[in-house]
C-alpha cells in the first residue's frame, strides 16, 4: 500500500510540475505578470541568476528550472545512480569552493545542480514504489559506494 501511496505522490508531484512548465512558457510568451507573481512564491527570480529568452528573463532561477524539468524527467530518464552520484559530486565541490572564495557560479552549473539532485531524489523515493525500473538501482549497485 506504502508504494501505491508513494507513486501516487510522485505523479501529483510530476503533474503540477508540468504545469508549472506550462507557466513558464506562458509567461515567456506573454509577458504576464501576475504568472511571474505566482512563480516568484518558490523562486527568488533574480535575473542574473535567470536565463533569458530575446534578452528577458524567465520566470524562474536557472536551478529553479533544473529541479523542475529533475521532477519532470527523472520518470523517464535513469542514469545509472553510480553516474549521478559522481556528477553530482563533480557540481556541488566546485560551486562549494566558487561561493567560498566570492564568485558566483554560472547559471547552468546551477541548473544542472537542480536537475541531478532532484533526479537523485526521485531515484531515491522510487526506490520505494513500484515504477522504478531494475536496472536504475540496485543492491548491487548500491554495494559499489
Amino acid at each position: 500500500m506504502i508504494k501505491f501511496i508513494v507513486a501516487v505522490i510522485l505523479d501529483i508531484i510530476r503533474l503540477l510540475t508540468i504545469l508549472i512548465l506550462f507557466m513558464i512558457i506562458l509567461e515567456a510568451i506573454t509577458h504576464a505578470i501576475f504568472i511571474r507573481n505566482i512563480l516568484g512564491a518558490s523562486c527568488h527570480q533574480i535575473p542574473e541568476r535567470c536565463f533569458s529568452i530575446s534578452g528577458k528573463p524567465i520566470a524562474v532561477c536557472a536551478r529553479c528550472l533544473g529541479i523542475y524539468l529533475g521532477i519532470v524527467f527523472g520518470k523517464f530518464y535513469f542514469p545509472r545512480f553510480r553516474w549521478l552520484f559522481w556528477l553530482m559530486l563533480s557540481i556541488s565541490v566546485p560551486e562549494i569552493a566558487m561561493k567560498l572564495i566570492g564568485i558566483d557560479s554560472p547559471n547552468f552549473i546551477r541548473f544542472l545542480s537542480g536537475y541531478c539532485f532532484t533526479t537523485a531524489i526521485y531515484l531515491a523515493l522510487s526506490r520505494f514504489s513500484w515504477e522504478l525500473p531494475k536496472h536504475a538501482i540496485s543492491e548491487t549497485t548500491l554495494k559499489h559506494f
